[in-house]
């Protein structure tokens, strides 16, 4: 946490020390930059329709324009990408659900299926079970 009374003035590197954590380099600065909303809404548009859907944060960090700037500017656009995005997602979650309950079903049926070889008992007992 940063104190007033932790810095003197004149100090050397003070200004340095102060400005070191609040923008990585890494993270493009959007201040200042003027969107064409025209461009913008174009890329938005074309964002609506893309496979896979990606998430408003990618399209913004596509555009290298703020999320805020663009939500402000395009708050329709912005809701229908991230409601598209949402969609997905949930889809995806289920497949996976699915994909990995059938799996799980396998193995077991697998398991129980060698379980029977072993004893004198009918396989119908086991799979009776699903």
């Amino acid at each position: 946490m940063w104190r007033a009374h932790s810095l003197r003035a004149g100090e050397p590197g003070m200004v340095s020390r102060l400005c070191a954590g609040v923008a990585p380099a890494h993270i493009p600065s959007h201040r200042g930059r003027r969107i064409q909303p025209v461009e913008m809404e174009k890329v938005l548009q074309a964002a609506l329709h893309e496979q896979p859907p990606r998430s408003l944060r990618q399209v913004t960090q596509r555009c290298e324009a703020s999320p805020r700037t663009i939500r402000q500017h395009f708050p329709h656009l912005c809701q229908a990408i991230t409601a598209r995005f949402a969609d997905y997602r949930t889809i995806r979650a289920a497949v996976r659900k699915e994909v990995a309950r059938a799996e799980v079903k396998s193995r077991r049926l697998r398991t129980l299926c060698k379980r029977a070889h072993n004893h004198t008992r009918p396989l119908t007992a086991f799979t009776d079970q699903f």
